[in-house]
């Protein structure tokens, strides 16, 4: 009985461990910027295009290539768990290195990105 007892309280700390170390890896700070990708203001930004029917798993993908985040994985899996994992927004979004993944998500889901000004001319017609 004790043997049991100690083979289960063992498991839950394992369990508890590893529970832990997810809330830590969905929570904590992204990767850090490269040395060349900070704005005039000093800021590490950069900016990643969302076109509209990109899946979850594609956007983890070009995140990692832009060295927002680390592993893809932790993402998906965060996505999957919060009932995210279809609210993908298409647009033009200014992502800050060290987000952690559950705030890129939440910016990728959010639907606000960037605005972007166009001005027309006065005179022109819709060819030009």
């Amino acid at each position: 009985m004790k043997k049991l007892l100690l083979v289960a309280m063992a498991g839950f700390l394992v369990g508890l461990a590893c529970l832990a170390w997810g809330w830590n890896q969905w929570t904590g700070p992204g990767p850090d910027a490269p040395s060349d990708s900070s704005d005039p203001a000093g800021h590490a930004v950069t900016q990643v295009r969302i076109p509209a029917g990109m899946t979850l798993s594609v956007a983890a993908d070009t995140l990692v290539a832009r060295g927002l985040l680390s592993h893809r994985r932790t993402l998906l899996t965060g996505a999957r768990l919060t009932d995210l994992d279809r609210g993908l927004k298409a647009g033009l979004y200014e992502l800050a290195y060290g987000q952690s993944p559950r705030d890129l998500l939440t910016d990728l889901t959010s639907g606000l990105s960037v605005q972007v000004v166009l001005t027309i001319p006065e005179g022109l017609d819709s060819g030009e």
